[in-house]
């Protein structure tokens, strides 16, 4: 067997394999011979037929045949002998098989890119750090309270904090804005809900007002073709309500699970959930950073059959997402191109870590994993029945196990890294 192999684009190759006649061949005789013995022909006993009679009728068919089986078998054969890390992409040009003169072909395909991990010691890193105080936790309680008020209907004139039922239409350009229309939506002045402007242009509004905001899309809008153009709403107002704060008691702690202790039972949970919640809020914003600088030190170039296939995974992950939270199949629009940096930073991610784990012999530390689980358990009414549901079937584990390697992974990078802490506040991490 001949292999040649030349580049054809950055991770693209093309191969070109040649096999003798006498491979072909002699293969080809093989299974004429062993067909001689088994095949049923009209005016020859079974086992007897004469193997020019088998050539003659079956042999063009079982050419075909080893043809075939022997391209799928010497090209597996070549990827291994010229080192080849296959990634995708692969095409074959019509085989050219004439009888006497063996088989060439011309494969082209795509390979894994050569990951190589820059001196993890040259990272500069910044770690965040913050303090639970006493007055996030009461700001916490004022944000569970402001989630139990109650409202009800005023005459007056709508200020901050009050709560609108309205009608809306959105105009772009004089024309109807595909998706901007209303009915009966509720809207809270100050929530922050809608784009800036249009809370505070209800202020002073009554029940039966109409009023026209002009405003404009943010320029960080999540709908690209919108992003800082002007828009007019025309809104028209049912009523204003006002929203009266529960009392903190014993009633109200029992409305978030606590059935014992009373009220200071019930700050010391919210305590304790803030407290867990900050410590997540860390190891993700650590970890961000982290990798965030892995990809900046080590640029990866993809293999395009990889991106468009991850982009393909995305998308249909998206769609599935939006049908279930009541989207119309024919009315979702989503651009798989616009996924395209997602899946490179998903790819490129994924290729860096696994050189990473590689590197440092690293694997999930089953420790490590009872922590996670048992801290994932810890935000439920029954954490022992979660954390038996995880341990029932190893395949819900897998999750667990690949976020705990990743924390290793960051735990590794970090111990060679050069690491500079930064203060910041409870507030800033869970509500940026």
């Amino acid at each position: 067997m001949e292999v040649s192999v030349e580049v054809t684009s950055g991770l693209g190759r093309r191969m070109k394999v040649e096999l003798p006649e006498d491979r072909v061949s002699g293969e080809v005789q093989d299974r004429l011979k062993q067909m001689s013995r088994t095949v049923k022909i009209d005016g020859f006993r079974q086992g007897k037929v004469p193997l020019r009679i088998v050539t003659q009728r079956f042999g063009g068919q079982i050419r075909d045949e080893v043809v075939d089986k022997l391209v799928k078998s010497s090209f597996q054969e070549a990827v291994a002998e010229q080192k080849l890390n296959l990634a995708g992409g692969l095409n074959i040009d019509p085989v050219d098989s004439k009888a006497g003169t063996g088989v060439a072909y011309t494969a082209e395909f795509e390979i894994y890119p050569d990951v190589v991990i820059a001196p993890l010691e040259k990272l500069k890193i910044v770690r965040p750090v913050a303090k639970l105080e006493d007055a996030d936790v009461e700001r916490m309680i004022e944000r569970l309270q402001r989630q139990r008020r109650t409202w009800s209907e005023v005459e007056r004139a709508a200020q901050e904090g009050d709560r609108l039922r309205v009608d809306f239409d959105g105009l772009l350009d004089g024309e109807e804005l595909d998706g901007g229309k209303g009915s009966d939506v509720t809207v809270e002045i100050g929530a922050g809900s809608m784009i800036k402007g249009f809370e505070d242009g209800l202020i002073g509004a009554k029940g039966g007002d109409e009023r026209e905001l002009d405003l404009d899309f943010p320029e960080d809008y999540h709908v690209e073709e919108l992003q800082g153009k002007a828009v007019q709403f025309k809104v028209k107002v049912h009523l204003v309500e006002e929203g009266e704060l529960p009392k903190i008691d014993e009633e109200f702690g029992r409305g978030y699970g606590v059935r014992e202790g009373g009220v200071e039972a019930f700050k010391a949970e919210v305590r304790k959930n803030l407290q867990r919640e900050l410590e997540d809020a860390l190891r993700a914003k650590t970890k961000e950073q982290v990798l965030d600088k892995l990809l900046e030190t080590n640029p990866v170039e993809l293999p395009n059959a990889m991106l468009q296939q991850e982009t393909a995974r995305l998308y249909a992950q998206q769609r599935q997402s939006l049908i279930k939270q009541g989207a119309k199949p024919e009315d979702i629009k989503l651009d798989p191109e616009s996924l395209l940096g997602q899946a490179n930073r998903r790819l490129a991610l994924a290729l860096l870590l696994a050189e990473i784990t590689k590197a440092g012999d690293i694997v999930p530390d089953d420790e490590k994993v009872k922590e996670m689980v048992a801290n994932i358990a810890a935000s439920y009414e029954d954490p022992k029945e979660v954390t038996s549901w995880f341990y029932a079937e190893e395949e819900r584990l897998s999750d667990v196990r690949s976020a705990v390697l990743e924390e290793q992974i960051v735990e590794y990078v970090m111990a060679q890294a050069t690491v500079k802490e930064e203060s910041t506040s409870v507030e800033a991490l869970l509500n940026p």
